[in-house]
């Protein structure tokens, strides 16, 4: 991305400064990162997140590929040296190393709660079937099967092996 002397004062005047984090203080996306308008032509503009120009600003371009990495795990933090260049396999094991992936009733899509997956587990132990569990539940054996042995793996009662 091309950024102009313009665009580079317009960014760090939205920067509020500290000795930890600089964070930025203008537009947000729904994501909760910092967005910052690039404006390419007088009519043409595009949103950039607002890490990316600070690292861009600072440091240079981001080669083709590559996405900038929080240190610090604050999405609004701007601060050049609290970012580092990295790929989508080097952002994941770093969320998952900090615990930043949602997991059980944290993911937005879940169904189950962490008591009710816990329970299915010691039913099935006890013999009963998946099918039988997931009706009484309201969900589908494959939704039970799932929650049982593949997800919810951070519970006290562990994933069951099932055949």
């Amino acid at each position: 991305m091309d950024l102009s002397p313009a665009d580079a004062t317009r960014f760090w005047a939205k920067v509020r400064f500290g000795d930890g984090c600089w964070l930025w203080t203008a537009a947000h996306h729904g994501n909760g990162y910092g967005e910052f308008v690039v404006r390419v032509a007088p009519q043409r503009s595009f949103f950039a997140l607002a890490h990316r120009v600070a690292f861009t600003l600072a440091c240079g371009p981001i080669p083709n590929g590559l996405w900038v990495l929080h240190r610090c795990d604050i999405k609004l933090c701007v601060r050049p040296d609290h970012l580092q260049l990295g790929d989508r396999r080097e952002n994941a094991r770093q969320a998952k190393e900090r615990g930043r992936v949602a997991r059980g009733e944290r993911q937005g899509g879940a169904k189950l709660t962490a008591a009710e997956v816990e329970t299915f587990r010691q039913r099935i132990l006890a013999g009963e079937r998946l099918a039988v569990v997931g009706r009484n539940a309201n969900v589908s054996r494959s939704a039970v099967r799932l929650a049982v042995s593949r997800y919810w793996r951070h519970l006290s009662v562990p994933p069951l092996v099932l055949d």
